[in-house]
């Protein structure tokens, strides 16, 4: 009998040993969310760009863009969403990050909004300063996570996370200017497209500080939100 137990033992870890060779940590139903939800989004923009193309003609007294920017734009946009998720999603099983559910839903929101729907600058030509404020309060969210992993006290968990989004958002201005001057895809500045003619509304130069500066109030707002929720729960403690 005891044998058979036995048997029984090592079969049942053989058969975890596969699974953890096959799947990694995927058995953990956490992953399996992470995972479907990529496959899930990814089939909803599929469905949403079909739309945009077969039906632009219903579209185009709303949307008022050309139909080959629409077809370039979304090819290009779904391409690059798909690989910046699936990169976070495998980042995130690599390194056992543990990211939870809203750091995902952050992704999805930031890149669908600012990178799916990015056609929406030329008409809408403060429709990125939104983005500029929230989006780093959504990073830092990110940020916050993986620096709080590290035994850190709370004032250094802040600094480092602050001064990550910051850098980043700096790089990120510097890529825009690099990727104008080499293509002028106008990505500096705010531009009101009307039948073709672009019309400059905000300097490049004026544009770029705002921007930062959004950003900079965004992370600080962030870090604000933590600095208060750490006192009401110290302050619940005692």
């Amino acid at each position: 009998m005891k044998k058979i137990l036995v048997i029984k033992e090592k079969l049942k870890n053989i058969k975890k040993v596969k699974v953890e060779k096959i799947f990694g940590k995927e058995e953990n139903k956490a992953y399996r969310f992470k995972r479907n939800s990529f496959f899930i989004i990814i089939g909803i923009l599929f469905l949403i760009s079909f739309f945009l193309i077969r039906y632009f003609n219903i579209l185009k007294d709303l949307i008022l863009i050309n139909i080959k920017y629409i077809k370039l734009f979304n090819f290009i946009s779904l391409t690059g969403l798909i690989v910046i998720i699936f990169c976070f999603y495998l980042a995130d099983k690599s390194f056992n990050l543990n990211f939870k559910k809203r750091h995902y839903f952050f992704i999805y929101f930031t890149l669908i909004v600012g990178v799916f729907l990015s056609f929406l600058y030329f008409k809408y030509p403060y429709y990125d300063k939104f983005e500029h404020f929230f989006f780093p309060m959504m990073y830092a969210s990110i940020a916050y996570h993986i620096v709080s992993r590290h035994k850190l006290n709370l004032f250094w968990k802040l600094f480092f996370t602050f001064f990550i989004i910051i850098g980043s958002i700096s790089i990120f201005e510097l890529v825009e200017y690099f990727l104008d001057l080499l293509f002028d895809w106008k990505l500096q500045g705010v531009f009101f497209e009307n039948l073709g003619n672009y019309e400059i509304i905000l300097d490049k130069i004026d544009d770029t500080m705002i921007d930062v500066g959004l950003g900079v109030l965004g992370t600080l707002a962030y870090v604000f939100s933590v600095v208060f929720i750490e006192f009401r729960k110290k302050h619940k403690r005692l």
